[in-house]
């Protein structure tokens, strides 16, 4: 008998140890209560689930709320769900990366990666990284909108943004 084929013990360490789904066979790779049970355990055990577990969006959604970085492992139909994709950046904002082109360039989206991690906004694309609300994004009271905007364009090497309206300067005496 094959313990990988075992689900009773796939089940049991896959409750210890989300990443031990990754020995199980693939029929129980495609099982979705105990994929479910290992992604409460480890996000990542995600990746070790057939493609139609990685497609099931309320599997993929428990993930996505723990650590956005799940998303790497979601089905493209996923990637390109925005509401998916807003769950896991509101979480981490590098979770941007793994959005598909069309949601990458969602202004709710990047708004709310930005908010959770400067970094993420490299991530973004076409108007969604070049228009000026972008500062607006990462300031926080610790940080004026000047400021974040500055490490912002560092990070994302963009070559031109329109001009700041002059009420963002804020000049020392």
């Amino acid at each position: 008998v094959d313990i990988r084929a075992d689900r009773a013990v796939v089940e049991k360490t896959g409750k210890q140890s989300g990443t031990a789904l990754k020995h199980a066979c693939k029929e129980l790779r495609g099982d979705r209560e105990l994929v479910l049970e290992a992604v409460k355990q480890n996000e990542s055990a995600l990746k070790r689930g057939s493609g139609e577990v990685r497609d099931d969006r309320e599997l993929v959604l428990e993930p996505a709320r723990q650590s956005g970085s799940a998303m790497e492992h979601a089905s493209e139909e996923l990637r390109g769900d925005r509401e998916v994709m807003l769950e896991a950046v509101r979480q981490s904002g590098s979770a941007l990366e793994h959005a598909s082109g069309a949601q990458r360039g969602h202004r709710e989206l990047v708004r709310a990666a930005g908010r959770t991690t400067v970094p993420a906004l490299e991530h973004a694309t076409g108007a969604a990284r070049r228009n000026r609300w972008v500062a607006h994004i990462t300031a926080s009271p610790k940080r004026p909108a000047v400021e974040s905007l500055a490490i912002s364009l560092r990070r994302l090497s963009v070559g031109s943004l329109p001009s700041l309206p002059l009420p963002f300067v804020r000049r020392a005496n």
